[in-house]
């Protein structure tokens, strides 16, 4: 039998892509004015069924990212919708308190090795703004 953290290992998505319903590259996710100022879960409708995914809108940027705890594997907004801190910079996992930073999605801690922070991100989707507003997948680089 495997070890816990190996078993977990083998299910560990390390891109955006490698979730089975992700969106092609040109996607339509919405209007930017139509996006309120913090964060915003929605679910994408693909081909394969439905991808989570946050909007968080902080000073007239936008950043995407997978809707799903890289620890408990749920949508952050699992249990509560509310899943930005109070102070705007975290996105929080109403699942178990983790705290990701709004901006990079890298978590917020100082309890975990190195080697445990590797995988401990939410997945960034990369985004494509038109001058008219629209908001798409845009191509990884």
């Amino acid at each position: 039998m495997s070890p816990p953290s190996q078993e977990r290992n083998n299910y560990i998505m390390h891109h955006w892509k490698d979730y089975p319903s992700a969106p092609s590259n040109g996607a339509f996710i919405g209007n930017l004015p139509d996006i309120s100022q913090g964060a915003t879960t929605l679910e994408l409708n693909t081909k394969n069924g439905n991808f989570p995914l946050i909007l968080v809108k902080i000073d007239g940027n936008i950043y995407a990212y997978v809707n799903i705890c890289p620890h408990h594997f749920l949508p952050l907004d699992y249990r509560y919708k509310k899943i930005l801190s109070r102070d705007g910079e975290y996105l929080v996992c109403s699942a178990h308190g983790a705290k990701f930073d709004c901006k990079t999605g890298r978590i917020k801690t100082d309890k975990l090795t190195t080697h445990e922070m590797v995988d401990c991100l939410l997945h960034r989707v990369p985004l494509n703004i038109t001058t008219d507003g629209k908001i798409t997948i845009a191509h990884d680089k």
